[in-house]
């Protein structure tokens, strides 16, 4: 019975294993990112973002709310990603019908971060 039971343990933490590292992909950390700047959460969007684009979310924050039509769109699809070594390319939508857009990131120490510019 107790070779069961470490089985059982170990399968559970191998699941675990695994689901903890599927989160650290570039697709989930943009989604991520964009649900919590889409809910006005900028503490939580700073989580998955490098020092320049949490300057960014700082002014953003600093501004009064973001459009409605973007406030409404609850909704992030994935339309591709396109990772190139320590850089990383998501392609998103906010609906089905909406236009699609881009959001850069960047592995920083083995963490997938969101990279935005001044100029994005």
């Amino acid at each position: 019975m107790k070779l069961n039971l470490k089985h059982i343990a170990c399968i559970l933490l191998l699941a675990i294993s695994i689901a903890s590292c599927s989160s650290n992909k570039p697709d989930a950390v943009a989604v991520k990112f964009l649900t919590a700047t889409n809910d006005e959460n900028y503490a939580e969007a700073k989580k998955y973002c490098d020092e320049a684009t949490v300057e960014l979310l700082d002014m953003a924050s600093s501004f009064a709310g973001l459009n409605e039509k973007e406030k409404e769109a609850s909704e992030v699809i994935i339309v591709a990603t396109d990772v190139k070594d320590d850089t990383a390319e998501v392609t998103y939508k906010t609906a089905p019908d909406a236009e699609e857009k881009m959001l850069k990131l960047k592995k920083i120490d083995g963490d997938w971060k969101v990279s935005l510019a001044k100029e994005d």
